[in-house]
């Protein structure tokens, strides 16, 4: 999968935010697509360790995710593949249930479009949680409006919010983002969403637009995981 300047933008705020380290799955191992200069651009008011940065800054060519995702601290950085041609440190199938062995090993997993891709996505999300850590933070990006094709999915930012909602995680980012392909980050527009807020541009109103869904969540002891919800819209008296 590729992570973008945008979706290194995205994951390096939540990281500003949050301050999380320690272990990290990726869903699938990411490709690198971002320049020294947008890395720069990136780095601009974070606390990089500046010796990391400026060495991955000084390559031509781009980062690798190991390079990448130790500049946050990361000292355990695996990713997680259904095929060895993926190049995944672990090798599983996220539409079947993980083993015992990885359960409750990961302080922070990042979904660059991973759920998407797969056929049971409320198989995948209970991976994710059985794979967290108590205080542990699943952070997805993921495509939305316009993306035909691109997986088996286009996601409602509505799923992903009422699941955690319903099984008492705490959501700490949830955005919505317009964007063309193969844009930098600064031309994204990042949106706050809150139920509702969009039922004026429901019927067309996005036309040829790209969005995706960017949703920080965070497990806590009384987080589940097989709570199914009904979603607010539909369960609100008014229908």
């Amino acid at each position: 999968m590729k992570l973008t300047s945008g979706e290194a933008f995205l994951f390096s705020r939540a990281w500003r935010d949050q301050k999380f380290g320690g272990s990290l799955l990726q869903l699938e191992k990411q490709d690198i697509c971002v320049s020294p200069s947008q890395f720069e651009d990136i780095q601009t008011g974070l606390d990089f360790s500046l010796n990391k940065f400026k060495a991955i800054r000084g390559r031509k060519e781009f980062a690798n995710d190991h390079e990448f995702f130790s500049m946050f601290g990361f000292n355990k950085i695996e990713s997680m593949g259904y095929s060895e041609d993926e190049g995944a440190s672990i090798l599983h199938d996220l539409n079947l249930p993980v083993p015992e062995s990885l359960k409750g090993q990961f302080d922070v997993i990042y979904d660059g479009s991973t759920i998407t891709n797969l056929f049971n996505i409320p198989q995948a999300l209970k991976n994710i949680h059985d794979m967290l850590k108590d205080d542990g933070i699943i952070i997805h990006t993921l495509p939305s409006n316009n993306h035909v094709d691109q997986g088996y999915y286009m996601l409602s930012p509505t799923l992903l919010h009422e699941y955690y909602l319903h099984n008492k995680l705490e959501i700490l980012q949830n955005n919505v983002f317009v964007y063309q392909p193969n844009t930098d980050f600064k031309n994204w527009t990042i949106v706050a969403y809150e139920p509702e807020v969009f039922f004026p541009l429901q019927h067309g109103a996005w036309q040829e637009k790209m969005l995706g869904v960017h949703i920080v969540a965070r497990k806590n002891k009384d987080s589940t995981n097989g709570k199914i919800p009904q979603q607010g819209t539909y369960a609100d008296s008014r229908w």
